[in-house]
């Protein structure tokens, strides 16, 4: 499944100048990534890898960055806060 909508993606950012905007939205719009991955937090991070090897598929050197809650990284000083706040 995944290898078929990078694919396709991949033709439709080349064909129509998309932005990264537009392939986030692509991807979330996207009826068999909604029914195979219905946790919205489990379905960001698919469409985040998704568009991630699309981009790169086409030659996009900026990425895009997802977070999922377990992506979250505390910062210095903030660490405690975070922490309870997570």
């Amino acid at each position: 499944m995944h290898k078929q909508i990078i694919s396709t993606l991949a033709e439709q950012f080349k064909a129509n100048s998309w932005t990264r905007k537009d392939l986030i939205q692509e991807l979330f719009s996207n009826n068999e990534i909604k029914a195979s991955y219905p946790n919205e937090i489990r379905r960001a991070t698919i469409v985040g890898k998704l568009a991630n090897e699309v981009l790169t598929q086409v030659g996009v050197n900026e990425l895009c960055k997802i977070l999922a809650i377990g992506d979250i990284k505390y910062f210095d000083k903030m660490e405690s806060e975070w922490q309870d706040i997570v």
